[in-house]
């Protein structure tokens, strides 16, 4: 029986044949970026100029367009074979109704042992937008770089802006930029952060490719070696994220594997302690001395007023808390 037509109907071995001719002159693209090798503006030419002609010849064959080879192969590098799988369709809102609220670690294993670990991550979205802001706090006993532990553990905090931006019936495209403080690192003094992926949906779930623009970068401090390694996804409340560890270079030491695990305890929009939102907390803790300014002689009327330094507000309250929220959740539990 002939395949069908319409690519987006072609089962994981038709991909699978389809990419085939075109991999031997990826995969050394995708092994530069994991390395993050630097590369002279010939070698670099070089290589563009010999993966674009096998994506042409290996589209022709095919007889789909080479963006579509580009794709699969993309997601062939990222999740293997079930990254082939038939398309599901995924929908912006959908992706930004299902992340909403707040995510509690609940393991986290670095080069395959369990280490001691506590890690939230908070989504504060609007579905219709399909925008908003994640913030992510994590204490750690261990991260990617094994034995470089500061006596207290490895502490962070990460606020990034966020939006969902529907690529076609069948990919959705993530933008995030942001900012990472640490107690460990470039993230003492802060580092200002930006991504790019594609989120994709074979199943009941999600999962993330690195898009194709990002290989082969000739910086090797860009961060794509690292993406080309993550694999996030996970059944429904839960989140999988999968980090590949990367071998020593001249100027970076060996990292180890990485697999977080955190499950849903609320699709409430977050509130830090129950009052605060996670754009305060994150500024709260990043500047605590504008924080301390902004608060002036209140700090001296009382423990209370230099705690809330942001006015608590009754509009606040129902916007975080919406009657309808809770009606629907007392519906849930006494159907």
């Amino acid at each position: 029986m002939a395949r069908p037509k319409e690519p987006h109907k072609w089962n994981g071995a038709e991909r699978l044949a389809a990419i085939f001719p075109a991999l031997g002159a990826q995969v050394p693209v995708r092994n530069r970026s994991i390395l993050a090798e630097r590369l002279s503006d010939a070698e670099m030419n070089n290589m563009k100029t010999t993966a674009t002609a096998a994506l042409q010849s290996a589209a022709k064959q095919a007889d789909v367009a080479p963006d579509q080879i580009e794709a699969w192969i993309d997601r062939f590098s990222a999740l293997g074979k079930p990254g082939l799988l038939a398309d599901d369709v995924v929908d912006q809102e959908d992706c930004a109704e299902q992340v909403e609220g707040t995510w509690e670690l609940i393991s986290r294993l670095s080069g395959g042992q369990l280490v001691n670990a506590r890690s939230n991550i908070y989504f504060d979205m609007d579905p219709k937008t399909a925008t908003g802001y994640q913030l992510t706090t994590m204490w750690t006993e261990e991260n990617h770089f094994e034995g470089q532990a500061p006596s207290s553990g490895f502490v962070l905090a990460a606020l990034v802006q966020l939006k969902f931006e529907q690529n076609g019936p069948y990919s959705v495209i993530g933008r995030s930029t942001g900012r990472i403080i640490g107690n460990f690192g470039e993230f003492v003094t802060g580092k200002d952060v930006t991504d790019t992926f594609q989120l994709i949906r074979t199943g009941n779930n999600e999962r993330m490719v690195p898009l194709s623009s990002k290989l082969a970068p000739s910086d090797p401090n860009d961060n794509f070696y690292s993406q080309m390694l993550v694999g996030v996804g996970g059944d429904p409340n839960t989140i999988v994220y999968q980090m590949s560890g990367v071998p020593a270079t001249a100027d970076r030491t060996r990292t180890m594997d990485v697999v977080d695990t955190y499950v849903n305890s609320s699709h409430e929009r977050p509130l830090i302690g129950g009052w605060e939102p996670i754009t305060d907390y994150f500024n709260r803790m990043s500047d605590p001395q504008s924080m301390l300014r902004s608060i002036g002689d209140r700090g001296k009327n009382g423990a209370s007023l230099h705690f809330f330094q942001n006015p608590i507000e009754k509009a606040r309250l129902r916007r975080y808390a919406p009657l309808d929220n809770l009606l629907r959740s007392m519906g849930e539990r006494t159907a």
